[in-house]
């Protein structure tokens, strides 16, 4: 049962002290600290789960117990890491990227962002803007205006607007974008050393390498590891594009192994993951899904902890189908991360569609229309039933 402190930024399960961070909140069925991917829709299937209560009432000296169940969001936990694999054209996935490191930004985290080239300033540049419930645009400074009616609520009109503010989750629409003086100043982009020192003694290119001293060397500035002493906790989003592309390995190789890069790919994922465990970070990678060995593929999904593959319907037979008309695309789970837990969770429905509505970007339960192809033949079937009726003869089909 958690019990508040004095502190607002600790709060206690049990005999041990979690610390709470803007835009975070902790799990009821395993303390663990989770924090939103962006897409509140999504949040929902990773780790929505069925609280029940029970409620006594005592009546005639007779005690009844009645028990009630709500269903409570989930989240991406603290330390984990959520691979996604790209849809065709990398459309979607860099769509759920954004929602990601906006979030992060809203909420005041650190934020981490490594690419192969210029598409990481490309895409941080285009972030998309919070919105309210209401659809109104959300903005940090809101105007202290005075009260026309109920003046004596004028002080309580700033507190719920930041309670609003950093709330878990929020709505973004993807047609309006953030301030780029406010990204630029909370994102952090990472830049290629070939300075770094091999101490573990792994096989890895100077790319992989240089990359994961500088999330090891980001998260020890900013004070995130579990052991660095802190008086405000705060977490580390990270967020890499397109890893294990071809364009990360060594390109001073005349010809590129692609056996040799694809296994220096899941050498790095597997210290990510170390890292990752022992500091209040989470990190989503989007990858490809074109390797060449076909062993590539199912390994990566075994070492992550969130597993998202996409389908879009772009130039495909799907594209111009009835049934999917209202949908832009797929989502599956892969693998779903099962940490503190001895059961792990499963999600709701294994068949999720991604929607993009009113501006929105929405993930859903996917439902299809109720295919009406037989009814040409059932309505040629009342027509020769009809006749046969009328005439008394006929060479229909039905006639025994």
């Amino acid at each position: 049962m958690l019990k508040k402190e004095t502190s607002a930024t600790n709060r206690q399960v049990g005999n041990t002290k979690v610390p709470l961070v803007r835009g975070s909140r902790l799990s009821l069925r395993n303390a663990q600290l989770l924090v939103s991917s962006g897409v509140c829709s999504l949040d929902n299937f990773i780790g929505k789960y069925e609280k029940i209560s029970y409620i006594t009432l005592r009546k005639d000296n007779k005690t009844k117990c009645l028990a009630s169940s709500c269903l409570t969001g989930g989240g991406l936990p603290v330390g984990t890491l959520c691979c996604i694999e790209e849809d065709r054209f990398g459309i979607y996935s860099e769509l759920l990227l954004k929602h990601y490191i906006a979030e992060g930004v809203l909420n005041g985290h650190h934020n981490f962002v490594a690419s192969y080239g210029s598409e990481a300033e490309q895409m941080v540049e285009t972030l998309p803007l919070p919105v309210n419930d209401g659809g109104t645009m959300m903005q940090g400074n809101q105007s202290n205006e005075q009260m026309k009616i109920a003046w004596r609520y004028e002080n309580l009109q700033s507190k719920e607007s930041s309670a609003s503010y950093s709330q878990f989750g929020h709505i973004y629409d993807t047609s309006k974008f953030m301030d780029r003086e406010k990204v630029s100043s909370a994102v952090k982009f990472w830049k290629f050393s070939n300075n770094s020192e091999n101490s573990s003694g792994c096989s890895l290119s100077a790319h992989y390498l240089s990359l994961l001293t500088s999330i090891e060397k980001e998260i020890e500035a900013v004070g995130c590891k579990v052991e660095s002493p802190s008086e405000k906790r705060n977490v580390v989003r990270i967020a890499l594009c397109s890893i294990g592309s071809p364009l990360w390995s060594n390109q001073t190789d005349s010809k590129i192994d692609f056996g040799k890069s694809e296994a220096e790919l899941l050498t790095f994922v597997y210290f990510l993951k170390a890292l990752l465990r022992n500091s209040y970070a989470v990190c989503m990678i989007t990858t490809p899904r074109l390797f060449k060995t076909a062993a590539t593929l199912p390994r990566l999904r075994n070492v992550v902890d969130v597993g998202i593959t996409l389908e879009a319907f772009a130039d495909s037979d799907k594209e111009v189908n009835e049934l999917y008309r209202e949908y832009c695309g797929l989502l599956r789970f892969s693998k779903l991360f099962s940490i503190n837990t001895i059961v792990p969770h499963s999600s709701e429905s294994l068949d999720l569609a991604m929607k993009l509505k009113r501006k929105r970007f929405i993930i859903e339960k996917l439902c299809l229309a109720p295919e009406l192809s037989g009814q040409s033949d059932s309505s040629s079937a009342l027509g020769c039933t009809s006749s046969l009726l009328s005439s008394g003869k006929g060479t229909c089909s039905l006639d025994f």
